[in-house]
């Protein structure tokens, strides 16, 4: 996304800006919505945007968000936010296979994505403490975007776009429009969509490499998988237009 906003050559958004800000980014979020610390610590954390050392960057692309979404929009109640959502199916593929909830983290060749993931929130849900990695980031998905539904529900500046019709013109003029950005070229996006591919590829082949229960294509799972991931994203997942 943040590759996609800066297509017209001029830098816009950053991906997970705030985290670059402040380390802070990643443990407040998960403490935030697991009741460990309060809005106090929250709007400390967002100050940072107002010291930030480059303020042309006015577009965070950033997940964490999500979870201190409220305190956000109560200190920026005119913040433009866009609510990225994806197929579950994928999303949860995706998510599992680059191990969140994992345990692939305590290995030494992995230790850089250990302050990350070890920061994932624990999802407010029966049952969690039994839950598989597959299950966890079933009901992580569902619950990023509860929140953020919630959140964005009475909230005047909001757009949803589902990631499968990025690739649309029309999709992409929306969000353009929604954030006054011009439109680039249809060549200037295909170059910045594919930005970093090699490298992110490599991250994930080196995961997959090490991790016994990665996740098939969906077309391959089992029903038993299919009914699980419904159950756990299904009503959700039809709000925004998914047939689980």
């Amino acid at each position: 996304m943040a590759h996609i906003l800066n297509a017209g050559n001029q830098q816009h958004c950053r991906h997970e800006y705030l985290a670059a800000l402040s380390s802070m980014c990643v443990p407040i979020p998960t403490q935030y919505y697991e009741g460990a610390v309060g809005d106090e610590a929250v709007n400390v954390l967002l100050s940072h945007y107002d010291y930030s050392p480059t303020p042309w960057i006015t577009i965070d692309s950033n997940w964490k968000l999500t979870w201190i979404l409220p305190v956000f929009l109560a200190r920026y109640p005119e913040s433009r936010v866009v609510h990225l959502v994806r197929d579950p199916r994928l999303n949860v593929t995706a998510c599992h296979n680059l191990d969140f909830y994992g345990t692939l983290r305590f290995l030494d060749e992995f230790r850089a994505r250990d302050f990350w993931l070890r920061w994932m929130p624990n999802v407010d849900l029966t049952g969690w403490s039994e839950f598989s990695p597959f299950e966890k980031n079933c009901a992580f998905w569902t619950e990023t975007h509860r929140i953020t539904a919630r959140a964005l529900a009475e909230h005047d500046w909001s757009l949803r776009i589902r990631l499968e019709d990025l690739g649309t013109d029309d999709a992409l003029r929306r969000v353009y429009d929604f954030f006054d950005l011009p439109r680039p070229s249809r060549r200037d996006r295909v170059g910045a969509s594919r930005a970093r591919v090699n490298e992110r590829n490599e991250v994930k082949r080196q995961i997959l490499a090490r991790k016994a229960d990665a996740l098939a294509p969906y077309e391959e799972w089992s029903p038993e998988r299919r009914h699980r991931l419904a159950e756990l994203c299904g009503e959700t997942a039809a709000g925004f237009g998914y047939d689980l």
